[in-house]
């Protein structure tokens, strides 16, 4: 993978979907982290901690905007005509938050930057240089939240991708012929990570019941594919945490450097008492 003396260039890709009625499901985190303020605390952790080219927004057709600052050149807004829904229950082959990734690192490929990074709406990040410090860790194209203590072979709320590998990333991602229902997109990113994985049969990593009407034999094969996708997966972790889906452990936020998703009230409120400590007021009213 190529190395530079230079400070590397990239773009940040984010989603958006934002509305002010009840979530049909069952949804992690305060209610706020969906909300149009969180937004600008987000921006704010973005701005204070991170240096991109571009902030790409991918919009889902929210019934309600993200709050953009119309004066801030690197902010690009893109607005889908429908929204393609969550990921356990959408329209298309693929839900919202795929096509907000997929379009980001398209968008950072056409651009010619070194790195595509997404930063999930619900992300907030802390530490000064916290995506060089990723970029100093990376010894593959490909780095990913740890999947430890998840079902998942990885997370997706904050992850990196090299240019060199983003055209073959897209391209194996697509190249999987299932929905997001049936092969999930944290699934589909650790195949599209591996030439193994990806000549594998495509049914081995379907999950054909929810997980609540899985038979023994069901949970066998569960397993064993998530055994496949962890020990062919071909990305480095993240240096530091908490990340994103937490299943056990605790923010340290007296980290130097952390990010966390799906914050409860009690994470966001500690995250701006420290925010405001080091650097001043938040501009969000949460």
């Amino acid at each position: 993978m190529e190395r530079t003396m230079r400070k590397p260039s990239y773009i940040i890709g984010s989603g958006w979907w934002c509305d002010a009625a009840q979530p049909d499901r069952e949804c992690s985190g305060d209610e706020v982290i969906r909300s149009s303020a969180f937004h600008r605390l987000w921006r704010q952790s973005v701005d204070t901690f991170t240096r991109p080219e571009k902030i790409l927004i991918v919009d889902s057709a929210s019934p309600v905007p993200p709050p953009l600052d119309r004066n801030d050149e690197r902010i690009e807004h893109l607005r889908l005509p429908l929204n393609p829904g969550h990921a356990t229950v959408h329209t298309g082959p693929y839900c919202g938050w795929t096509l907000s990734a997929l379009l980001g690192l398209e968008y950072a490929h056409c651009c010619d930057v070194d790195y595509f990074v997404y930063v999930e709406q619900d992300v907030l990040l802390y530490g000064e240089g916290i995506i060089e410090r990723c970029i100093e860790h990376m010894r593959t194209p490909y780095m990913f939240g740890s999947g430890r203590g998840t079902s998942h072979p990885l997370q997706q709320s904050l992850f990196l991708v090299h240019r060199s590998a983003i055209a073959r990333f897209v391209g194996a991602v697509q190249r999987i012929r299932a929905t997001d229902r049936q092969v999930s997109p944290e699934k589909k990113f650790c195949m599209a990570t591996s030439r193994v994985l990806m000549r594998l049969p495509l049914r081995l990593f379907i999950e054909k019941r929810h997980w609540s009407e899985r038979s023994w034999w069901d949970r066998r094969q569960v397993a064993a594919h998530r055994a496949l996708l962890r020990a062919f997966g071909r990305f480095d972790t993240i240096p530091f945490g908490y990340g994103g889906y937490r299943q056990r452990g605790v923010i340290d936020f007296n980290a130097p450097m952390f990010y966390f998703q799906h914050g409860e009230r009690e994470d966001i409120e500690h995250y701006v008492r420290k925010y405001e400590q080091q650097y001043g007021p938040v501009k969000a009213r949460l």
